[in-house]
C-alpha cells in the first residue's frame, strides 16, 4: 500500500503565491526605533512613535539606524 503524502504547512506567509516578496520593515533598540516600508523601496524612519524620514533604500535607511545608536 503507497503511503499517502500529507499537505505542506506553509505557516501563515500571506505572500507565498507572490512572485517577489515585499520590503520588509525592522527595528532596533527595543522597538523604539523602527524603518517601515514605504512604497517599493523606500523607508519611514520612526523614532518614539514619531516619524523623522523618508528614506530611498533598505542600505541608507540602516546607516541612519545605526548613527541612532
Amino acid at each position: 500500500m503507497a503511503k499517502r503524502k500529507t499537505p505542506i504547512d506553509y505557516g501563515d506567509n500571506p505572500y507565498i503565491l507572490e512572485d517577489e516578496m515585499p520590503p520588509l520593515g525592522f527595528t532596533c533598540l527595543d522597538g523604539k526605533i523602527a524603518a517601515v516600508p514605504f512604497g517599493d523601496k523606500q523607508y519611514v524612519i520612526i523614532i518614539n512613535g514619531q516619524q523623522v524620514k523618508v528614506c530611498r533604500s533598505r542600505e541608507s535607511a540602516i546607516k541612519l539606524l545605526e548613527n541612532q545608536k
